[in-house]
């Protein structure tokens, strides 16, 4: 069902969740957060990748799923097709931290996909 949901595209709300890091001040970089550092190598992962369009939601286990399902199935939400906008708040952000953190896709994650950063 999902995989077809992502073929069809459409407006796609996005969010991506991992631990917090610990910053040398004591602050934490709040999962998902715009403004997490980005200076310091991807030591936790994304573990969950939220997907909303208008009537369905999707909340994916990604260490789960493992590697070998992941990228067939996300690969068509990067297309530049212009069949899909990725919408969400830090949207740049947890893309950078996906592709950070499942180097396998970062080809697919490169390529011009249209989105809008709330």
């Amino acid at each position: 069902e999902l995989s077809e949901r992502v073929m069809r595209g459409g407006v796609v709300g996005v969010d991506a969740e991992w631990r917090p890091v610990r910053r040398r001040n004591g602050d934490s970089g709040a999962s998902g957060s715009p403004s997490a550092d980005r200076s310091e190598p991807c030591r936790h992962k994304v573990q969950l990748l939220q997907l909303a369009w208008s009537d369905a939601v999707y909340v994916l286990d990604l260490p789960a799923l493992g590697d070998e399902r992941l990228l067939p199935l996300l690969a068509p939400l990067f297309r530049a097709d212009g069949n899909t906008v990725l919408v969400g708040y830090g949207l740049s952000d947890d893309i950078q931290r996906f592709a950070d953190s499942f180097p396998f896709c970062a080809s697919q994650l490169e390529s011009p996909w249209l989105g809008m950063d709330l």
